[in-house]
């Protein structure tokens, strides 16, 4: 139906084990839902490449919020440590709630519609981004947005080798009313120090 999800990014991981329609279960399977996607599913995680194919398949507008627990392995606590590989202080920035590190293996999928990815939603968000998106190999961690009434805000992408970091193809009378913003590029999640991006321009048109 034309009625607003609201997607759950509850997982740092870069899964995309989507079948058809609809939001993980999990196993890879996916099934339809009302206002805040489908209620009950078993235990599933699902990533923000995840989310994003969900919300290209639903036909109204979308947003994606955040609600990553501190548990989630890609967790850096505040005093820059992290549990789950047992890195100790300091490794990584240090923070007042700390932040959430997604380190992709590839583009994102293009985004074709009536998208906000609103990474204040996530707990501990103050002022700035605590969802920080990195890459690697070429392209990994970009995004590209074909279609309009995309809003892209509050994440922090670092580290990724792209020809372009954020690409809003244009189309007349399709591409419109696109916004980027309170976002950083090429520095930590404090906006202090330099993680830069290579490979060209951080938002192209």
């Amino acid at each position: 139906d034309g009625s607003q999800y609201v997607i759950s990014v509850d997982s740092t991981t870069d899964e995309d084990n989507v079948s058809a329609l609809g939001y993980d279960d999990g196993g890879g399977a996916y099934s339809g839902g009302g206002l805040n996607g489908p209620e009950g599913l078993p235990n599933g995680k699902t990533s923000l490449r995840e989310a994003i194919l969900v919300a290209n398949n639903h036909p109204g507008p979308d947003t994606i919020a955040f609600n990553i627990p501190t548990v989630d392995p890609g967790y850096i606590n505040p005093d820059g440590s992290r549990t789950s590989t047992s890195e100790p202080v300091g490794t990584y920035a240090v923070t007042t709630n700390g932040y959430y590190t997604v380190n992709t293996s590839s583009a994102f999928p293009l985004i074709t519609g009536d998208l906000h990815i609103n990474g204040k939603t996530q707990a501990g968000y103050v002022s700035k981004p605590v969802i920080e998106i990195t890459g690697g190999a070429s392209g990994a961690g970009s995004m590209t947005i074909s279609g309009s009434s995309t809003v892209i805000e509050s994440l922090d992408f670092n580290s990724i080798n792209a020809s372009r970091v954020i690409y809003i193809t244009y189309t007349p009378n399709i591409s419109t009313s696109n916004v980027i913003k309170d976002n950083f590029f090429g520095v930590d999640v404090n906006g202090n120090n330099a993680k830069p991006n290579s490979g060209g321009e951080v938002i192209s048109i």
